[in-house]
């Protein structure tokens, strides 16, 4: 429908069946495939046998059920329709499906061929579905004032906030995560939340974490800062003291006992 053209060439083989027919039917081909995971919440399924099959007994043999579990609730399927002579028959289920949830396609030995022979053996296939995922969003504020380019980071995504405050990660898997924010003069503030359809809002897709406050980063206390400042005063004394220690006594006393000492013997008398 896009204009793509076929990878590769492909070629396969097949034998007719002998009459009178005597071999049961099987499944060689389903879709989604046994195992496949991220499929959508609303899929077609399709289930395609080797032979033609009588529809109406294959249709009530087909059943979906919810395998993530001990127990395995029914799902009720429908939309029933027959393409390639019988061979394929595509389905759906009748409600919507959840986020990553494993369901289970089986296909009893009431599915008959044409001929009316049974299938078998009974066959079954898994699948995935794909996990929620949505916008994260939110704002981030000291006391009522928008906090702008704090760093906001979520499990390994990291923004900005902008400049009324805000954050948004546009795309978040369900999961529980670790949200960190932080900004130079303020506190880091750390969260851990989880996030699933069941925390959006009426859209299914967002989850609005609301309004996260900053507090100020605290200063050093009054009594830390007079001890620095004693110290420091202290420090400089003694330095102070040192230096005059070790330059000795005044120029101008030594001076004066030089003179004192170089007086004539008799001036005393």
């Amino acid at each position: 429908m896009s204009g793509n053209r076929l990878g590769t060439a492909f070629g396969s083989t097949f034998r007719t069946r002998p009459q009178p027919d005597t071999t049961p039917p099987r499944i060689v081909a389903t879709i989604p495939s046994d195992g496949d995971t991220g499929i959508d919440r609303t899929p077609n399924l399709s289930i395609t046998f080797d032979d033609s099959m009588d529809a109406a007994r294959t249709d009530g043999a087909i059943s979906l059920a919810n395998a993530s579990g001990p127990t395995a609730p029914g799902i009720p399927v429908g939309g029933f329709a027959w393409d390639a002579v019988n061979h394929t028959v595509s389905f759906r289920p009748l409600t919507t499906l959840g986020f990553g949830i494993r369901y289970r396609v089986s296909v009893s030995q009431f599915a008959q061929n044409a001929a009316g022979l049974a299938l078998s053996p009974p066959y079954a296939f898994a699948f995935t579905t794909a996990s929620w995922s949505g916008r994260v969003i939110g704002r981030v504020v000291d006391q009522d004032i928008a906090v702008a380019g704090a760093t906001v980071i979520l499990g390994n995504q990291t923004t900005l906030t902008s400049e009324n405050g805000t954050f948004v990660f546009p795309s978040v898997l369900a999961g529980t995560y670790n949200l960190t924010v932080e900004k130079a003069g303020y506190a880091p503030t750390r969260i851990t939340t989880a996030f699933d359809e069941r925390l959006a809002g009426a859209d299914g897709t967002t989850v609005d974490l609301g309004t996260i406050r900053l507090q100020p980063a605290e200063g050093p206390s009054i009594l830390l800062m007079a001890g620095i400042l004693f110290l420091a005063i202290f420090v400089l004394v003694a330095i102070g003291l040192v230096a005059r220690w070790r330059r000795g006594p005044p120029q101008d006393l030594v001076g004066e006992f030089d003179d004192w000492e170089e007086e004539p013997a008799d001036a005393e008398r």
